[in-house]
């Protein structure tokens, strides 16, 4: 469990460092990545 969710975390920081605009948008959660 802590494992997955480091790896959703080292994900959603590898996204915000491409590109951070995308972060602040609704856009990212209603990707999908997350489930």
């Amino acid at each position: 469990m802590y494992s997955h969710l480091r790896k959703l975390q080292i994900k959603l920081a590898e996204k915000v460092k491409i590109c951070p605009l995308e972060n602040t948008k609704p856009k990212l959660v209603a990707g999908g990545d997350v489930s």
